[in-house]
């Protein structure tokens, strides 16, 4: 789902935690560590996101969010922030070259570049797989 988040609104909130869920608490950050990615590369996108990101010449940049169902990729545009909300079972990572990890949704795709994020994306592995245990399939 890919929603404009600029501006606070309680029914993007619920819709947001419907599909991802809920932020973690406190207590889960310090169990878990960290839930957020460093700042990410942007080195393509697909036509709705490109759309959007190349308004501005700055540097095309997003960053991920754990939740218990998901993943939320952020990204800002001039002063708009906007969200890519990812459930798991809809989250596809490929590393299409050595140094480029893509994330796929639906027809959505996002080429990162892979240099910081080797670590996080073995948690998003992690997180994703435990999460598929609930399943049978």
């Amino acid at each position: 789902m890919f929603i404009k988040d600029s501006y606070y609104d309680k029914k993007t909130i619920e819709k947001v935690n419907n599909l991802v869920g809920k932020p973690y608490g406190l207590i889960e950050v310090f169990k878990i560590g960290r839930i957020g990615s460093p700042k990410l590369k942007i080195i393509a996108t697909c036509n709705k996101i490109g759309s959007v990101i190349n308004i501005d010449n700055s540097l095309k940049s997003c960053n991920i969010e754990l939740r218990p169902n998901g993943i939320i990729v952020r990204f800002k545009a001039r002063l708009d922030t906007y969200l890519l909300c990812i459930p798991y079972y809809k989250l596809s990572i490929f590393n299409t070259t050595k140094t480029v990890t893509t994330i796929y949704c639906d027809t959505y795709k996002i080429s990162i570049d892979n240099s910081n994020f080797t670590a996080f994306k073995n948690k998003i592995y992690h997180y994703k797989a435990k999460h598929s245990e609930n399943f049978i399939f």
